[in-house]
């Protein structure tokens, strides 16, 4: 398909519509969430993306190629809008401490089958064997499973009988045992992780939700504090009724429970005096 000028342009208008936006709402979230934006690793993320995408590539005239290919990490803002996506980048970092442990074994693995592999079929075998360095890249291969029956197993066999040994034991080290607590580790973090991201979202209220409960605890708060307090005055009212030997409240008018309020806080001076 031949690109014309307008399908250029159009692409061209196309892509500045979206850094625009991309960089409204990079500015409205910095507003929003101040400082607390720089704590969250994909909100930096999404800054670093729109940072790189509107980079000016004209004044590094020999890094513009670069900088042009980079702005294909704009399709990398993706993974922080949905949850699945995040739920596995996280699941693979926090899954690096513990296949770092099972790499550094492996390496060892590695670097003890390449000595002997590099003692024993060096001097026959230069090509694959012929130093350590070629041993490891040897081993590697054996490892992928490419090609390293007939391509090196069964030459080195030919010479070699007891040599099949060698080679079935790393196989089954490093491509079957490794590799199976490599997955293992990356499937038992998923589950974690998952049952984790439940909890939280089973447990966790929205901010105007949250909000909203506390004005409704507060109003009925305030009310039950007034019922209260108008249930303490009347039971004042019936206890000094009942020490002046008068009838129950509700048995007399209103006017005549002020009237006896105001006598029981203003005694009369003939009973003073008296």
């Amino acid at each position: 398909m031949k690109v014309t000028p307008a399908i250029t342009t159009l692409f061209t208008v196309f892509d500045y519509i979206i850094q625009t936006v991309f960089i409204v709402e990079c500015i409205v979230m910095i507003f929003a969430f101040g400082a607390d934006y720089f704590k969250d690793g994909w909100k930096i993320l999404d800054l670093v993306v729109i940072v790189v995408t509107v980079a000016p590539v004209g004044q590094w005239s020999s890094y513009s190629k670069v900088l042009r290919a980079l702005r294909v990490l704009r399709s990398i803002r993706v993974l922080s809008h949905y949850g699945k996506l995040r739920i596995l980048i996280t699941v693979i970092g926090q899954s690096i401490m513990d296949v770092s442990w099972t790499g550094l074994l492996l390496l060892l693995v590695f670097y003890c089958y390449s000595i002997i592999g590099t003692l024993m079929f060096g001097e026959t075998f230069q090509d694959w064997f012929g130093s350590i360095w070629k041993s490891l890249y040897s081993l590697f291969q054996i490892m992928t499973l490419e090609s390293w029956s007939m391509g090196i197993a069964r030459p080195v066999i030919a010479v070699y009988p007891a040599a099949w040994i060698y080679f079935v034991t790393f196989v089954i080290l490093s491509a079957f045992i490794m590799m199976n607590v490599v997955v293992g580790i990356i499937v038992n973090t998923i589950q974690n992780t998952h049952e984790e991201v439940i909890e939280e979202d089973h447990h966790k209220v929205p901010e105007d939700i949250e909000s909203a409960n506390l004005k409704d605890l507060l109003a009925q708060l305030k009310k039950t504090e007034e019922m209260v307090e108008s249930l303490l005055k009347t039971k004042r009212v019936s206890v000094r009724l009942s020490h002046m030997s008068l009838p129950v409240m509700g048995s007399i008018s209103p006017k005549e429970e002020v009237i006896v309020q105001e006598s029981k806080n203003h005694p009369s001076p003939t009973n003073d005096h008296s």
